[in-house]
């Protein structure tokens, strides 16, 4: 109950603001990368994620490109979640939810200089962000095939999207970690980013879309 008060009250101080004129999608944006990059780092410290996929007995090169897939699963989550919200607000709010879905990136880039990544790694990042996001796009349609009587059970459109997209960018992530290859504790780790990712969907819609 009291989750659901906070809840209610971030969401109408949000609406006033952005009636109000008082606050540029661009800043909504920069607070929507900040909570992207903050759940990486979380996936990325989690012990149980660690140990699952032998993190910790990688060399330095395989453990960098684990965590940008890590990152990148964040971001594309987070992303998507705006993208998917936008279509279905009205008017005004519409317009300003895709101000804040279309600086969402630039704001990331910002963020990338200001910690002193060098030009040429943040254009790689930009075609790994659009390659990842376009494999997301493609892979909702078998997720859903794969498992739509339970997502049937959900209660509502809302809670099986957000299903699938955890599901599908949880196991696509996996997917590039390993490299295409099959271990024995991929279910696992699947569903330990599935409830890191869970967390940024409902952060998502806690945050934004008012």
């Amino acid at each position: 109950m009291f989750q659901f008060i906070l809840n209610f009250f971030h969401r109408r101080a949000g609406k006033f603001l952005r009636e109000g004129g008082k606050i540029a999608p661009e800043k909504v944006a920069v607070e929507a990368v900040t909570m992207a990059t903050a759940g990486s780092w979380k996936i990325h410290i989690d012990p149980e994620w660690r140990e699952l996929i032998g993190y910790d007995k990688m060399p330095q090169g395989e453990q960098d490109r684990v965590l940008n897939e890590v990152i990148s699963s964040a971001l594309v989550t987070v992303y998507a979640g705006l993208d998917e919200t936008v279509p279905c607000l009205p008017g005004d709010r519409r317009e300003f939810w895709r101000g804040v879905r279309d600086a969402f990136y630039p704001a990331y880039q910002s963020w990338q200089k200001e910690n002193g990544i060098p030009d040429q790694a943040i254009r790689d990042w930009q075609q790994l962000f659009d390659l990842r996001y376009e494999e997301y796009l493609q892979a909702q349609s078998d997720t859903y095939e794969k498992f739509h009587l339970d997502l049937a059970a959900l209660r509502s459109d809302d809670d099986r999207h957000a299903t699938v997209r955890t599901m599908t960018i949880a196991a696509m992530t996996m997917l590039h970690v390993n490299r295409g290859q099959k271990f024995p504790n991929d279910l696992k780790s699947v569903r330990c980013l599935q409830k890191h990712l869970g967390y940024l969907v409902r952060e998502n819609w806690r945050r934004f879309g008012w």
